[in-house]
């Protein structure tokens, strides 16, 4: 069983080192080509930034109504609101004022995500005691229906006018775009911290007894996704004259370039 748990422990770390190494790569590379094939940015959005947070969010239901672990549906709440937003987000942005419907849509549905991650995060940090076995199917409707609620007004609220704009063409990030996603940088690190406080047993050198083994891939994803944010915020955080007066590109809109 450990040996297995130990597989799972390495191959979790060497991918984060992988994916870190490429990042310092690509960043000592400083290329700022950009290819604008259509619709690139809704299919890598759905795929990568989409799907995977949404198949994470089903496994942390399916855990929840095994084990019960309330943090962990928290977790779950979180990404759904962040995959859905994700997959909408790059869909926008054919539209009339789609790079700043993109952003906005993306970087907000990040930050809310954020909010219910860290969340679920001290939730399972402090608090190990499992909800009661009959209320779990109530709780995963409910926690889930709201997400997707959220992610519902916020698009409404954009599409309507409602939301302040994250870019404006000629000005470039607005200054409430760059608050909001140092915002979500912050509480996905904060995030992928305290799971890490919490994951590590000096008895088995990986997992405590009462933690789910699940979670370690949650927390890999929290760091990612917090490394992610993080770089998008750095490529943009200083926007030349010439990318004020266009719109931002589709690798700086998805948080890779």
């Amino acid at each position: 069983m450990w040996r297995f748990v130990n597989a799972q422990k390495t191959a979790g770390y060497l991918s984060i080192g992988f994916f870190l190494v490429i990042i310092l790569v690509l960043a000592l590379l400083n290329n700022s080509t950009t290819y604008e094939v259509p619709y690139l940015l809704a299919v890598l959005n759905t795929i990568f930034l989409g799907l995977f947070p949404l198949v994470i969010a089903g496994i942390a239901a399916r855990i929840f109504l095994r084990r019960g672990s309330t943090g962990l549906l928290l977790i779950g709440a979180g990404l759904l609101l962040f995959g859905t937003g994700s997959i909408a987000a790059g869909w926008l942005n054919p539209l009339p004022g789609g790079p700043n419907l993109t952003v906005t849509l993306h970087n907000s549905c990040a930050c809310f995500g954020a909010v219910l991650i860290f969340a679920g995060c001290l939730e399972v940090r402090i608090s190990q005691k499992p909800a009661a076995e009959k209320h779990r199917g109530l709780l995963v409707t409910g926690l889930y229906g709201a997400a997707i609620a959220v992610f519902a007004a916020l698009l409404l609220a954009l599409l309507a006018g409602f939301l302040p704009p994250f870019w404006v063409p000629g000005t470039g990030f607005s200054l409430i775009r760059q608050m909001v996603l140092a915002g979500a940088v912050l509480l996905f690190a904060l995030g992928s911290i305290t799971l890490f406080s919490c994951t590590a047993d000096s008895r088995t050198g990986f997992f405590s007894s009462s933690i789910p083994p699940e979670i370690f891939w949650v927390l890999k994803g929290s760091f990612t996704m917090s490394r992610n944010c993080g770089r998008q915020k750095k490529a943009s955080g200083q926007p030349t004259t010439s990318s004020t007066s266009s719109p931002p590109s589709r690798a700086t809109i998805s948080g890779t370039s």
